[in-house]
């Protein structure tokens, strides 16, 4: 007798990890780069004269600390103390 297919969140689960890490990174980074354009377009609406890689060093530290600290302590915490519906 033939084992049965895997189901497809078992196929999934390999690859799992990449996914979530690649999934952050995208966000992420989508998010630093949005970001760094409306800061340089407002930066130049009011006349400033910064220049343009200066709000994109100010985001892309803030997107750093994000994948350094703060997405690894949330993952630690939840891992911790993990999330429960009802008592």
């Amino acid at each position: 007798m033939r084992d049965a297919e895997p189901m497809p969140y078992e196929r999934y689960l390999p690859w799992k990890r990449w996914v979530e890490i690649g999934f952050w990174l995208v966000m992420i980074g989508g998010n630093c780069l949005g970001n760094s354009v409306v800061a340089l377009m407002d930066l130049r609406r009011r006349g400033s004269d910064i220049p343009a890689w200066e709000p994109a060093l100010w985001e892309a530290s803030s997107a750093l600390m994000w994948l350094l600290l703060i997405l690894p302590g949330m993952a630690w915490f939840t891992r911790r103390h993990p999330f429960q519906w009802g008592g």
